[in-house]
C-alpha cells in the first residue's frame, strides 16, 4: 500500500516527509527480518528475499540523506585470502566495538522517548526524533543482518562439498577389512594355534592386555568397579559397598529427601516381604 499510493520519492530530503509517515521507512528492514525466520521453504529463496528487502531499507535511507554507509555485497564474503589478513579483521573489530557503543546509546535515548510516547499528547518533534531513531538503529541491524545472510550462504554453498568428503571417508573407512586375531590362554597354546594358522597373528591374553593397554595397564580406562581392579583387591568391592553405606547414613544425619524416602519405602517394602519369600522356586 505503501508502494502504491507513493508516500517516497527520491527526490524528497527526509525533513520533507510528514512525522506521520516517517515510521513507514522501517517496512522493509522489518520485512526482512520477519523473513529471515522462516522454516518451510528453501533456505537459500529466504535468504535471497531477505537481502533485497534490508538492501531496499539501506538504499532509501541514503537516499533521504539519514545515513552514508556503504550497502555491503556478497562479493565482499568470498573466499578470498583478502578477508582472513589480520589487519582486514582487526578493523572490522574495532568497526564493530564503535558500532556497539552507539547502540547502546541509541537504545537508551528510544527508551526515554518511548515512556513519552506513551501519553496521551505527545509533541511532534517527540514523534519525530523517536522514529529517526529507530530507523538508526534498523540501519546498525540491517548491516548486521546482511553479514549473517552473506555468511549463511558460504555455508550452504559449501554443505554439499563438506558432505561429499564425509561420505568419502567414510566409504574408505568402511573398505578396509578387518584384521582377525587370535587369543590364546597361555603360551602353549599360541604354539599350538600358531601352526594351524600361520597368516593370522596370534597372541597370549597378557600379550594382548600389553598391546592394548600398555605395560602395567597404564593406558587402561579407569573404573573403580572394573573386574581387573577386583581381583588385584579382593576387598574393593566391601569397601566400596561400606562407602556407600556411609554416604546413605551421612544423607540420612543431613534429611537428605530422596535418601529419608529411599529409606522409609524400604522399612515398608521389609514389613511387607518376609526375608527369602521370593526365592520359593522349587521348594512346595
Amino acid at each position: 500500500m505503501v508502494n502504491q499510493i507513493g508516500i517516497f520519492s527520491k527526490n524528497e530530503d527526509i525533513e520533507e516527509i510528514p512525522t506521520a509517515d516517517i515510521k513507514y521507512l522501517l517496512l522493509p528492514a522489518l520485512l526482512g527480518s520477519v523473513v529471515t525466520k522462516y522454516t518451510c521453504a528453501n533456505r537459500n529463496e529466504i535468504l535471497d528475499i531477505s537481502e533485497i528487502y534490508f538492501k531496499d531499507f539501506l538504499k532509501r535511507c541514503k537516499e533521504y540523506g539519514i545515513t552514508d554507509v556503504i550497502i555491503p555485497d556478497s562479493s565482499e564474503f568470498s573466499n578470498d585470502l583478502s578477508n582472513n589478513d589480520i589487519e582486514y579483521a582487526l578493523l572490522k573489530r574495532q568497526e564493530k566495538i564503535a558500532r556497539y557503543k552507539l547502540q547502546k546509546e541509541m537504545e537508551k535515548k528510544i527508551d526515554n522517548l518511548r515512556v513519552s510516547m506513551e501519553q496521551l499528547n505527545v509533541d511532534e518533534e517527540i514523534k519525530r526524533e523517536y522514529y529517526l531513531l529507530l530507523i538508526k538503529k534498523w540501519i546498525d541491524t540491517s548491516l548486521e543482518e546482511l553479514t549473517s545472510i552473506y555468511n549463511e550462504k558460504l555455508i550452504l554453498k559449501q554443505m554439499p562439498l563438506l558432505k561429499d568428503q564425509k561420505s568419502k571417508v567414510t566409504e574408505e573407512v568402511s573398505k578396509k577389512p578387518l584384521k582377525p586375531v587370535i587369543i590364546t590362554r597361555n603360551e602353549l597354546q599360541k604354539k599350538v594355534f600358531g601352526l594351524g594358522y600361520p597368516s593370522i597373528p596370534i597372541m597370549t591374553v597378557d600379550e594382548f592386555y600389553d598391546q592394548k593397554y600398555g605395560e602395567g595397564g597404564q593406558n587402561m580406562p579407569s573404573s573403580k568397579n572394573s573386574l581387573q581392579q577386583m581381583a588385584e583387591n579382593p576387598e574393593l568391592a566391601q569397601t566400596e559397598k561400606e562407602k556407600e553405606e556411609e554416604e546413605e547414613e551421612r544423607k540420612l544425619d543431613h534429611d537428605d529427601s530422596n535418601a529419608l524416602k529411599k529409606a522409609r519405602e524400604w522399612d515398608d517394602w521389609k514389613d511387607d516381604h518376609r526375608r527369602g519369600c521370593g526365592n520359593r522356586k522349587n521348594m512346595g
